[in-house]
């Protein structure tokens, strides 16, 4: 990412607060175990609150990362000086959940103050680069020390962002259209998934348009009959019948609309809500180059810088 970095990663711990190879088989439990580790730094906070907060703040939610065994629980907290991070290893697996495969191999707890919003998400984004992938989960989970573990991070070298970006914040899990599909398959995914606004991708994956739900109400609707007073002629939404006769040969490039906002992955968090308050919308596009990686909606704005 852009700009100067403040930390590395290997300084917000050290070899004493890892549990390395850890007997506890339960997430719960080895929650628990970290939360004490990170006791020590928190002045004005226990082992039990420190629990409590992030038991509270999961509400239940596993805290493992979709397709990883990796768990991240993680809570903000007030008069916390500093980011504190404490993990656990175990070469078994730790459990978080009744489901045999719902295990983690590494966890890393991470506490960050409420007055810097953006902390969080730095070092777990440090956190990401670090673990990349399955493989080398494994190999931290395999290691025998503390030593061992706090060297592996440290050698690394990875410093924290010097600040949050839209591809630290953004939901890679999405629905999308192609601009060859008709309206008819719009319609259908508006109506199943309940969502206000599809992105529409050509051929490349490169974004193209988006279509909205009122986009198909404008369809639906010419511009003529929204200056009508008199609604008896189209009383039984005739429009709508006629349009609907036709779904299936209407094509979205046809009537997706190229006004919408996206940003480089490597954009500013901040940019983002710039251009959902600038140009009042619910949602930002998050691209590499043209192609699609990612959206951000208002609501994943609010609670992943403003709450997670």
């Amino acid at each position: 990412m852009a700009g100067e970095t403040n930390h590395k990663l290997g300084a917000l711990f050290s070899k004493d607060d890892i549990l390395c190879q850890t007997p506890l088989a339960d997430g719960n439990e080895v929650i628990k175990a970290l939360a004490d580790l990170a006791a020590r730094h928190c002045p004005g906070a226990d082992a039990d609150s420190i629990t409590a907060a992030i038991f509270e703040r999961g509400n239940g939610a596993s805290p493992l990362v979709p397709g990883y065994p990796l768990a991240v629980p993680h809570v903000r907290l007030d008069n916390l000086p500093r980011i504190v991070v404490a993990v656990a290893t175990s070469s078994a697996g730790i459990r978080f959940g009744p489901d045999p495969n719902s295990s983690a191999k590494v966890v890393v707890l991470i506490l960050a103050p409420s007055s810097q919003p953006g902390m969080y998400l730095q070092v777990l984004s440090a956190v990401a680069r670090s673990l990349l992938d399955r493989r080398t989960i494994e190999r931290v989970a395999s290691l025998r020390s503390g030593e061992e573990v706090w060297q592996y991070f440290n050698g690394r070298g990875l410093e924290l962002p010097a600040y949050v970006c839209a591809a630290d914040i953004m939901n890679t899990q999405f629905v999308c259209l192609r601009d060859t599909d008709t309206l008819k398959r719009a319609i259908d995914l508006f109506a199943a998934e309940n969502l206000a606004e599809i992105p529409v991708l050509d051929q490349d994956g490169d974004l193209v348009g988006v279509v909205s739900e009122n986009e198909l109400l404008h369809v639906c609707l010419p511009d003529y009959i929204l200056w009508m007073e008199d609604l008896s002629p189209i009383i039984n939404f005739q429009p709508f019948a006629e349009i609907l006769k036709n779904e299936g040969k209407t094509w979205l490039h046809d009537i997706m609309t190229r006004e919408y906002s996206a940003l480089q992955c490597e954009a500013p968090a901040i940019q983002v809500a710039k251009e959902m308050a600038r140009h009042d919308r619910r949602q930002v596009y998050v691209v590499r180059s043209r192609k699609l990686a990612g959206i951000i909606t208002l609501q994943d704005f609010v609670n992943k810088v403003l709450r997670e």
